[in-house]
């Protein structure tokens, strides 16, 4: 009967080492599996802090190349508005003297000029003269402009001012 007992609290005993084995190896188990998994978890979360690291860079490199934008763009505000105070001023300039020469042809045209003595006709015609010589001096300083500008190297040919005036009242006449 001992040995039945001995034999019975063997085998319970038995069954309850290998139940503690077995958990003992399934803890181990999960202790490693924990361990790659907190192992991955730290690399992930290096690999995070490293992108973290970069995006901020690039924030900051964002940022810098926000304000040199903005910089750019109050320039090309300026320049654009210098360019329009040019334009308006040129475009005056390039008038006047046309709108003399134009009036004055027109006149001559019209046959206004037929009852002025030799003199005043030579004095208008002179005007004319004049503002086309004006004129040209003005497109010769902008193309000069234009040529710095651009390192162009443009020339001037002479031109038959009263041919040119002459077909630009005929061009305008209805």
């Amino acid at each position: 009967l001992l040995v039945l007992i001995i034999i019975l609290l063997n085998i319970f005993l038995t069954k309850s080492i290998k139940k503690v084995i077995r958990a003992r190896e399934e803890a181990a188990k999960l202790a490693n599996d924990l361990k790659r998994a907190n192992t991955k978890l730290d690399d992930a979360n290096l690999d995070l802090r490293e992108k973290n690291s970069a995006l901020k860079g690039l924030a900051e490199s964002l940022e810098v190349s926000n304000n040199q934008l903005d910089g750019a763009n109050i320039q090309l505000k300026e320049l654009d508005k210098q360019k329009t105070e040019f334009l308006d001023i040129a475009s005056h300039q390039l008038r006047t003297p046309l709108s003399a020469m134009i009036g004055l042809l027109s006149m001559q045209a019209d046959g206004d000029f037929d009852s002025m003595t030799e003199k005043q006709k030579k004095e208008q015609q002179n005007n004319m003269l004049i503002s086309a010589d004006r004129l040209k001096n003005i497109v010769a300083d902008l193309m000069d402009a234009m040529e710095a500008e651009m390192g162009l190297s443009l020339k001037m040919a002479p031109v038959n001012v009263e041919k040119l005036a002459t077909e630009a009242i005929n061009t305008l006449k209805p």
